[in-house]
């Protein structure tokens, strides 16, 4: 299970990432742990981790949030991702926007944890399926660019015992 303060790292990361980066204050609601598999999204990055911590976190929104993040993040015309869907442009900037947010999250866990290389998937209301043997925590965000959220499906490995939240 998640370590106790994992969801502080994360909304830390988070905050930090859209001040940073996107100039945008965020809303972070209550970490929820959710039912495995159940998520919806049409834009996500996921992102592996290895080491002391291990299982898979993503970030995941709706298409116009993504396309405004981006927008933001690469200094792009609002209209660029119109077209195509699959825009190789808007699966870098959220892959980088991701990237972001679980690499901060993984400097602050004191640990020795290693982070894949961000996957992005674009598709509309897909589903990304996790272990289901390990609790799902999620961290759903506001801001000025729409709704997203974290998801994160890990575990401590090794002697100490984790809690979650």
């Amino acid at each position: 299970m998640p370590d106790v303060n994992i969801s502080e790292h994360f909304s830390i990361s988070i905050t930090n990432t859209m001040e940073m980066m996107l100039e945008s204050d965020v809303n972070i609601a209550v970490p929820e742990y959710i039912e495995p598999n159940t998520s919806g999204y049409d834009v996500t990055g996921v992102i592996g981790l290895a080491g002391d911590i291990q299982g898979v976190a993503l970030v995941g929104m709706d298409l116009l949030t993504a396309k405004k993040i981006a927008t933001k993040l690469i200094d792009a015309d609002e209209n660029e991702f119109d077209e195509d869907k699959n825009n190789s442009e808007l699966a870098d900037a959220i892959g980088e926007f991701s990237n972001i947010i679980i690499g901060g999250a993984k400097s602050r866990l004191g640990k020795t944890v290693s982070i894949t290389y961000p996957c992005i998937v674009i598709s509309e209301n897909h589903v990304a399926h996790r272990p289901t043997h390990i609790p799902t925590l999620k961290l759903t965000c506001q801001s000025e660019y729409g709704s997203f959220s974290i998801e994160y499906t890990i575990q401590q490995v090794g002697s100490q015992s984790a809690n979650a939240a």
